[in-house]
């Protein structure tokens, strides 16, 4: 079977290239959907001759499933439709971003790749939650009293990556703002920091903004996410996704699990005493985040019952 991500044998690759460099001859204009209608005319051509393209345009596949992770887009398009979709729908601009996003996906781990959006069969998994077929989502709730902008932006650069390039772009993709209401007026916080030192200052204001994590090396030790949540009280909770690879696994065991222990560990580390709550991923999605320290509190108890 070839190597789908072989330049050598795969001649995708050579047929992107060629369309890179002059777009205008082989497209008649710069347009991603163009581009795409010439690659699904030479996948039938392919067909009629009995030459196996599934598996020379397997890595559009997976580029499709990694690009619902990169622009957050859960909508049932193509690749081209994702990427239209974050350019304004501009054809030029997302003919460029199309080569950009390629080249990202390109660099990427491949055997990963291949793990993270094969199937057993070798069929892409078009839904990129089902990569975690196998596992378990769990999530770590830490209350801490500290709004340390200093000690969240380290904590946040040190253990999150992003196909944006920067943690600052990603934490605000795709509308590069945030904003907060006090009052009857309203504060737009343009980067992280600024939103972070704003309400270390103002500590009976709240406001919650979450960041995706995209190392699925075995370094990021299952971290899937990072939220942060200022409480109305003055506090912080700070929750972490963890996937535990272990279907077998009860409720019981996994708080036991090395994965979760170490990211409970490491938030002690960085910022000192504080409540930890252990629950499945979508826990909050039936109970409403906890707006202060009592409700965290409940939370925990309700845990312990």
């Amino acid at each position: 079977m070839m190597d789908i991500f072989s330049k050598d044998e795969n001649r995708l690759f050579s047929l992107i290239d060629l369309v890179r460099e002059r777009p205008a001859i082989y497209l008649g204009e710069e347009s991603l959907s163009i581009l795409r209608h010439q690659f699904m005319g030479y996948m039938w051509a392919c067909r009629d001759y009995q030459i196996d393209t599934d598996i020379s345009f397997l890595p559009l596949g997976i580029f499709r499933a990694w690009l619902t992770i990169k622009y957050d887009n859960k909508c049932s398009v193509s690749y081209d439709g994702i990427i239209l979709m974050a350019h304004g729908l501009d054809e030029a601009r997302a003919l460029n971003a199309f080569f950009a996003d390629w080249d990202e996906f390109l660099a990427q781990d491949h055997e990963m790749l291949k793990r993270d959006f094969l199937d057993e069969n070798g069929h892409v998994i078009r839904d990129h939650h089902e990569y975690l077929r196998e596992s378990h989502d769990y999530s770590i709730y830490f209350l801490t009293d500290t709004r340390n902008a200093e000690l969240l932006w380290d904590f946040l650069e040190r253990n999150v990556k992003t196909y944006m390039g920067t943690l600052e772009s990603n934490l605000f993709f795709p509308h590069k703002t945030c904003t907060h209401k006090t009052g009857e007026s309203e504060i737009v916080f343009r980067n992280a920091n600024d939103l972070f030192i704003y309400f270390e200052r103002n500590k009976n204001e709240s406001i919650g903004l979450h960041v995706d994590n995209y190392d699925y090396s075995e370094d990021s030790q299952g971290l899937r996410g990072v939220g942060i949540t200022f409480t109305e009280d003055g506090h912080t909770v700070i929750s972490l996704g963890i996937v535990i690879p272990v279907p077998q696994m009860t409720r019981m065991e996994f708080t036991k699990h090395a994965r979760i222990v170490g990211w409970a560990n490491k938030l002690k580390e960085y910022f000192g005493s504080g409540l930890i709550l252990h629950v499945p991923s979508d826990y909050f999605c039936e109970n409403p985040s906890p707006k202060n320290k009592i409700e965290f509190m409940n939370y925990v108890k309700m845990q312990k019952q």
